[in-house]
């Protein structure tokens, strides 16, 4: 075995770090055989220039639900010692990768996404690129062939020649063994705790198969689904009811349909959404009044609705307050207006009176209530600040 010191050669130059790294990697005899042979090839002559060949394959049309893998070759500068793979840039969000070398010996050497110097190539060694390609990370929806790009990135050992870029594409479409229509991915968008969410889809399989639709179920409790048939179209009745006990916030599921189709095939239906308040605010949830001289009045509004049809919908106000409690009704005037065609929606507007005088800032909010009592619905923040 060789042992090379980029210290002891100075037309070989190379950084701390990299002598440090040098001296660790010495306790793994193959590393270190690696770390040789990659100091020895780089020292003795530049490498001569290398252009990269690019890499294409096409899956063809892929079966929604399978996982298709292939290995493709990649070429790699046979002058340069050991190369070291250090990675996939791609953009597809459904394919994962990992290197394979083969050596002379016939045996496979897998990186599992790992970069380490035990994954390093050697010359006269063969690499490969093993793509999986998920379709069930996508939607079970027909997709026509797309192309793919991205790029296998390679180094020598001693990272003293620089990286090396091989281009990789890959072309693949999606056969969709059920049609869902009119979509399959449920986006309610942003649904008030007082309202429901429903919609019917049609679950039809590929034209010239035979299938049938055992159940369905989905693990979010707030998604409600009943399969149901209609003569020879199978439908599925989605409903969103949002629970106050989990409160607001994002909601993803994945609805499953299982079938009798090959392979156990099972359609997922991804949901989402966001269950949100009652009271909506917009078109920002607060009233800024900005940087400006206190001694001058100042307007802002902002409109309110009330999605929740059990309370009455004409708003009030109750108070105007500052965040410690303190009444700012002498500082502030308030005015509900009412929005033509829109009963349960209010224009909020609040007039700063200017008789600030020894602030530098405002803070607080105005509490709106309904009709006949309750105490408050919403608060609406307001905020000024003084420029001087």
């Amino acid at each position: 075995m060789v042992n090379v010191s980029t210290a002891s050669n100075p037309s070989c130059p190379g950084t701390r770090r990299q002598r440090l790294r040098h001296r660790a990697m010495q306790t793994n005899p193959l590393v270190t055989a690696l770390v040789s042979l990659a100091l020895l090839s780089a020292c003795t002559k530049p490498p001569a220039p290398w252009q990269p060949h690019p890499v294409f394959h096409d899956f063809g049309m892929v079966p929604h639900g399978q996982v298709a893998i292939v290995r493709v070759p990649i070429d790699f500068p046979q002058d340069r010692g050991a190369m070291l793979p250090l990675g996939y840039q791609g953009s597809c969000s459904c394919v994962s990768t990992h290197f394979v070398a083969i050596g002379k010996d016939g045996k496979e050497r897998v990186s599992l996404g790992r970069v380490a110097n035990e994954h390093a190539v050697l010359p006269g060694e063969k690499l490969f690129l093993e793509l999986s390609l998920d379709t069930r990370r996508k939607e079970a929806s027909e997709q026509k062939p797309v192309t793919n790009a991205g790029n296998v990135l390679l180094t020598d050992i001693g990272e003293t020649l620089g990286r090396v870029v091989i281009p990789i594409s890959f072309t693949f479409g999606i056969e969709a063994p059920v049609a869902v229509s009119p979509f399959a991915h449920i986006n309610f968008g942003a649904l008030p705790m007082s309202q429901r969410y429903s919609l019917t889809l049609e679950l039809r399989p590929r034209k010239g198969t035979q299938a049938h639709f055992l159940s369905a179920k989905a693990d979010d409790p707030r998604v409600r689904v009943e399969l149901r048939q209609d003569g020879e179209v199978c439908l599925l009745d989605v409903r969103v009811v949002p629970d106050r006990g989990l409160g607001f916030g994002p909601l993803y599921t994945t609805i499953t349909v299982p079938t009798d189709l090959p392979d156990a095939y099972v359609v997922p239906i991804p949901v989402s959404g966001q269950i949100v308040g009652d009271i909506e605010v917009k078109p920002m949830e607060r009233i800024s009044f900005g940087r400006f001289d206190f001694k001058t009045p100042q307007e802002g509004s902002v409109i309110v609705r009330d999605h929740d049809t059990s309370r009455p919908p004409e708003f009030e106000v109750l108070e105007v307050r500052a965040i410690v409690g303190k009444d700012l009704a002498q500082h502030m005037e308030t005015e509900l207006q009412p929005i033509e065609g829109d009963a349960r929606s209010a224009r909020l507007v609040l007039r700063y009176l200017g008789t600030f005088r020894h602030d530098r800032a405002f803070r607080g909010f105005v509490e709106l209530g309904k009709r006949g009592g309750g105490g408050s619905v919403t608060s609406i923040e307001f905020v000024g600040f003084s420029h001087e």
